[in-house]
């Protein structure tokens, strides 16, 4: 996986960095939210892409580690976060398998909807809950998969087919499983699903031409679960909705 999304995000990093669908949103509120930010707090933000959710956060606590893989995304978050005059946003090179801060230094760690692209996704969770001071709060943002296995597996197959470096979307139970076996008391909950502009979708991740025509085939010849399900429609532009979930689980 490192290698993966360190290709597919250092190439694709400024489309992320003006994606309304990355750079704004409830999901984004609620994260800050339930983060339950302090003055003096230390916050650390796990994949942080271009930077959305630590710069959202910063205005909140005393400092941001802003953490990613790809050294293209975190020039756009520094980018960003020099046009905002945001200065406590600390931008770290690394990845979430061995992340570089002290056991039980951080108040808050966050995540947000980068989950999927992790290959062992419960040491992930271990090893940000590590992070977390006694007290302190994990919050996850993330896409979900549905129960039914044909719904699961129909919204991985897209989701791998336009962007290699996706590896799964987790159904709930799974996803408070992780949190959990993490040692972290967990509250979980499904939030409005995010609408996508086909088009726009796939043009962010510079999909090629042949995958784009496999992603409309699927779409358009869905059964009528998937449909209702994941709201595909094709007027008056195919687009179609994925499903969200926030948690947040509480360091003992």
């Amino acid at each position: 996986m490192p290698g993966s999304a360190r290709r597919q995000f250092g190439r694709t990093s400024a489309d992320y960095a003006t994606s309304m669908v990355h750079a704004t949103g409830m999901d984004l509120r609620l994260l800050v939210s339930a983060a339950a930010p302090a003055p003096g707090a230390l916050a650390l933000d796990v994949g942080t892409g271009a930077g959305h959710t630590a710069l959202a956060l910063a205005p909140h606590v005393r400092l941001v580690l802003a953490l990613d893989i790809t050294p293209e995304m975190l020039a756009e978050a520094r980018r960003l976060g020099a046009a905002n005059g945001i200065a406590n946003v600390r931008l770290v090179e690394g990845t979430v398998e061995v992340l570089p801060v002290r056991p039980r230094s951080c108040d808050i760690v966050t995540c947000r909807v980068a989950a999927h692209h992790f290959r062992a996704p419960d040491k992930a969770i271990a090893e940000m809950a590590r992070a977390l001071r006694p007290g302190g709060r994990l919050v996850l943002v993330d896409n979900y998969a549905p129960d039914r296995p044909e719904l699961d597996e129909f919204i991985n197959r897209l989701e791998v087919l336009r962007d290699p470096s996706h590896v799964r979307e987790h159904t709930l139970a799974q996803w408070q499983g992780f949190m959990a076996a993490a040692g972290l008391r967990v509250e979980i909950k499904a939030l409005d699903c995010i609408r996508l502009d086909f088009a726009d979708w796939v043009r962010r991740s510079q999909t090629p031409p042949d995958a784009v025509q496999r992603l409309r085939e699927m779409l358009l010849s869905a059964s009528p679960e998937a449909v209702r399900t994941f709201g595909i429609t094709v007027e008056p532009q195919l687009a179609f909705s994925l499903l969200r979930f926030i948690a947040v689980g509480y360091a003992a």
